[in-house]
């Protein structure tokens, strides 16, 4: 009778649990979750365009800081938003080519955080060795394991719907 009690207490704790903590998500439907990966990726997109404005050189060191300190926030928003996509839960149509959206976000955010480690450079040297470091994320990872195909792939197979 103990060992019942409790396995029922178990049956419906756990399940609430798991709601109440956000761990049991529900599957998104097909439109839910190609506006949520087109709405990641645009945010993800400007982020990244607006790391470009900020590497432009400056003259003083005291607006390099500012440079490196605002860079450094936009790559912390841009891993956020990266993890978004790790977060979803996406349509069971779409279960495998999620795994691939995630192994691709995944490297893109290899990618970011590689660029914070530029941002941390103290001489030309060490400056280029990351940035080199940065630029070999990418090699020999074929564009269509790339998040831009990637999703591009998933969008065109929702669009056939």
């Amino acid at each position: 009778m103990y060992k019942r009690t409790i396995a029922l207490l178990l049956a419906v704790i756990i399940p609430l649990a798991l709601i109440f903590t956000g761990c049991a998500k529900e599957r998104l439907s097909e439109k839910e979750y190609s506006d949520a990966l087109y709405d990641n990726f645009k945010e993800y997109a400007a982020a990244l365009e607006e790391m470009e404005t900020v590497q432009a050189d400056v003259s003083s060191s005291q607006e390099k800081m500012l440079e490196q300190t605002k860079a450094t926030e936009i790559c912390e928003k841009a891993e956020e938003i990266l993890g978004r996509f790790r977060k979803l839960n996406p349509p069971e149509r779409f279960k495998e080519k999620h795994k691939a959206l995630v192994s691709a976000a995944e490297l893109e955010l290899k990618y970011v955080r590689a660029i914070k480690t530029v941002l941390t450079a103290r001489t030309p040297a060490e400056r280029a060795q990351y940035i080199n470091e940065a630029a070999s994320v990418f090699s020999g990872v074929p564009e269509t394991q790339q998040l831009p195909a990637v999703l591009s792939e998933i969008a065109a197979e929702a669009r056939d719907t």
